[in-house]
C-alpha cells in the first residue's frame, strides 16, 4: 500500500511527495505490463509448441492408416500375383523339388533314419542359392564348402550308430538340416557389419550354418521367416528383386 505523507512546511514539500508517489505508481504499472506481457509471451509459444505437436500427430495417424489400408487394398492383388508362375526364377528341377519342398523337421527325420544323406540334402540347397542369387542378390558370404564337410562328418556319425533315432530326435532334432540366417547374426569366422561400412572390419565368432543373407528370403529359404508385407511383394514383383 502507498502511503502519502504530506508535509505542512510549504507547499512545494507536498508536490515533490506527490510527484514521488507518482512515479512509484508508474514505475509498479510498467513492471506489472513487463511481467504480464511476458506470460503471454510464454503462453504464446507452447500453443505454438502444442500446435506443432498436434499437427505432427496428424500427420503420423494419416500415414499409419494410409499404410494400413493401401495394405488392405494390395491384399487381393497379392493373393492372386500368388498364383501367377514366377517369370523371374528358375524351378528347381524334380530332383531338387524332392528335398526343398520338404520342411526342416521332415529333413531331419529322414536324415535320422539315414533316408536322405546330410550331404545330399545341403548339395541341394547350394545347388538352389547358386540358381537364384544372381537375380535375388540375397547371399551376403558363403561357407559351401564348410558345410559340405561338416554335412559329410554328420554322415559319418549316423553311419557309427552310436544314437538310436529317439536319441537323435530328443538330442539333436534338426542335425544335418541346413540353414539360412540374416547377416546380422553371429557366424563363425564371418563379417558382421549391418550393412554399415564402419563395421566392415567386425568379425564374431559363432557356430551357425553354411550361408548369411542380408534379410530373409522366403523363395529360397524355407527356415527365414516370411516377409507378408503386400506393398513390398508388389514393388518386388515390379522391378524383380527379393522383397
Amino acid at each position: 500500500m502507498l502511503v502519502l505523507e504530506l508535509y505542512e512546511r510549504s507547499d512545494e514539500d507536498a508536490t515533490t511527495a506527490r510527484s514521488r508517489v507518482a512515479f512509484t505508481v508508474r514505475s509498479r504499472n510498467l513492471k506489472f505490463d513487463s511481467i504480464a506481457n511476458a506470460a503471454a509471451a510464454r503462453r504464446g509459444a507452447a500453443q505454438r509448441v502444442n500446435n506443432i505437436i498436434y499437427a505432427m500427430e496428424l500427420i503420423a495417424r494419416f500415414l499409419v492408416s494410409f499404410t494400413v489400408y493401401a495394405g488392405w487394398l494390395a491384399a487381393p492383388i497379392h493373393a492372386a500375383l500368388s498364383y501367377l508362375p514366377n517369370k523371374w526364377l528358375p524351378p528347381p528341377s524334380p530332383k531338387q523339388a524332392d528335398i526343398l519342398n520338404l520342411s526342416a523337421t521332415e529333413l531331419a527325420d529322414k536324415i535320422r533314419k539315414r533316408q536322405l544323406s546330410s550331404e545330399r540334402v545341403v548339395k541341394a540347397f547350394i545347388e538352389r542359392c547358386r540358381q537364384v542369387d544372381g537375380r535375388l542378390n540375397a547371399v551376403v558370404e558363403e561357407r559351401f564348402a564348410a558345410a559340405l564337410e561338416e554335412a559329410r562328418r554328420v554322415d559319418a556319425s549316423l553311419e557309427a550308430g552310436k544314437m538310436s533315432v529317439e536319441e537323435l530326435r530328443l538330442r539333436t532334432p534338426l542335425l544335418g538340416v541346413p540353414v539360412t540366417v540374416k547377416e546380422a547374426c553371429k557366424v563363425d569366422g564371418k563379417a558382421r557389419d549391418c550393412g554399415k561400412a564402419r563395421r566392415r572390419p567386425t568379425v564374431r565368432a559363432s557356430r551357425l550354418p553354411y550361408l548369411r543373407q542380408p534379410r530373409p528370403q522366403p523363395r529360397r529359404a524355407k527356415l527365414e521367416t516370411p516377409n507378408r508385407s503386400p506393398l513390398r511383394f508388389l514393388i518386388a514383383r515390379s522391378f524383380g528383386a527379393a522383397c
